[in-house]
């Protein structure tokens, strides 16, 4: 899905495929957004099932693991660009998200 997220980001920048790619694009990247949102939401709540993660310090340790900060990052990021919007740019969360 983010592959084809991406190539669609591509074809967004050609005359020939702008209009239908940038509105498949927008519906794609919603879907998106609430999966890996949703996702992230999973692994912060199981996080709790390991030792090391046990209770609201834990969360707030695994929080800050690199993998964590950089999905959260593009979360909020792909929330935010969806919310403003594009006024028929490329989404530049498909290829942060890549």
């Amino acid at each position: 899905m983010v592959l084809i997220c991406l190539l669609f980001s591509v074809l967004s920048t050609t005359e020939q495929y702008a209009e239908f790619a940038t509105g498949t694009l927008f519906w794609m990247e919603i879907v998106l957004v609430v999966f890996f949102g949703t996702e992230y939401v999973v692994r912060l709540w199981s996080a709790g099932c390991r030792s090391k993660y046990v209770g609201v310090t834990g969360r707030l340790r695994f929080v800050r693991k690199p993998i964590s900060i950089i999905d959260l990052i593009v979360v909020v990021a792909s929330v935010v660009v969806l919310s403003v919007g594009s006024n028929g740019q490329v989404f530049a969360t498909s290829a942060i998200r890549y």
